[in-house]
């Protein structure tokens, strides 16, 4: 007798699409100059083995964009007069995890 539960199932349960690295000086050249031509003044990278953050404040407000080791945007906030916006992206960056949208008083 042969059991066919299970047989397609992965080993760990899911599959883990690996993305290749990228070019993370270039996406650092586009977002400042995206960024400054947005007219915002200061602008912080940071970056680890495994993340890219981008940082850049102005007088009207400040955006923030976090992208992977792939280069992907999986997430962004952004505060424009008091007025926020926080996105978070899946991995792959194409599908919109959470939203939160905040007024001057700090209310969603």
């Amino acid at each position: 007798m042969i059991h066919m539960t299970s047989i397609s199932a992965s080993p760990k349960g899911a599959i883990a699409i690996q993305h290749p690295k990228a070019n993370l000086g270039h996406i650092v050249r586009e977002q400042l100059s995206s960024m400054t031509a947005a007219g915002y003044s200061e602008v912080d990278v940071r970056w680890s083995n495994d993340m890219l953050l981008i940082e850049a404040k102005g007088d009207s407000g400040n955006v923030q964009r976090r992208f992977n080791r792939a280069g992907i945007c999986v997430m962004e906030n952004i505060d424009n007069e008091g007025i926020g916006i926080k996105r978070c992206y899946d991995e792959n960056g194409m599908a919109l995890i959470s939203e939160e949208i905040r007024d001057e008083d700090g209310d969603c």
